[in-house]
């Protein structure tokens, strides 16, 4: 009897171990998810702060181009100022949409594998945007040297603002594009981090 009662202390004693370390191991994966978490949301805040930019720009435009487009001198017609507008509501529209669609991380791994394919969804969203705003910005690009050439009445004048305009365009590009390739990081870097 007294081998079977000191078995039982220790099966005892190894059963109360064994909750003790359960339960810190439990604490720590808990820690851990919020600390993951916490990181996912900054990284997530940092993507949504890149879409105010487009926003914001886009509002500019819209509010600029009916006094810069159909004033002198480039004295464009209304439709392509219609046009431009509409253009940029277009990508506000869209812009907004993506990011709307990217949810934020919540704790447990059920949330994260959800937030995982919205990670992945929104990357693949935001980079086949390029095979819409390319064809887009070469048509609107292409009316409005038709429209320079068709209203202007001093080839030099013409040539001028063509250049400056492609100066400013090429500009705006190369920022949007370094926002763009921004976002594009963040998002490989949380998918690499939820991988591993």
């Amino acid at each position: 009897m007294d081998n079977n009662s000191l078995d039982n202390k220790e099966l005892e004693q190894l059963r109360s171990e064994y909750a003790i370390l359960k339960s810190r191991i439990e604490k720590q994966e808990i820690i851990n998810d919020r600390l993951m978490v916490n990181t996912f949301k900054a990284k997530v805040k940092d993507i949504h702060s890149v879409s105010w930019a487009s926003y914001l720009s886009g509002l500019f435009v819209i509010a600029v181009a009916p006094y810069c487009f159909h004033s002198e001198p480039l004295s464009m017609s209304w439709w392509f100022v219609g046009a431009t507008d509409l253009m940029m509501l277009v990508c506000i529209y869209f812009t907004w949409r993506y990011h709307h669609d990217l949810k934020d991380p919540a704790p447990g791994s059920q949330s994260i594998r959800e937030f995982m394919e919205s990670v992945k969804a929104f990357k693949a969203r935001y980079q086949s945007w390029f095979r819409f705003s390319i064809p887009m910005l070469v048509v609107w690009f292409g009316w409005m040297l038709v429209e320079l050439y068709l209203r202007s009445e001093n080839l030099q004048i013409t040539l001028i603002l063509v250049a400056s305009l492609l100066f400013g365009g090429t500009v705006g590009g190369l920022i949007g594009y370094s926002l763009h390739r921004r976002v594009v990081h963040r998002c490989d870097e949380i998918l690499s981090d939820l991988e591993e």
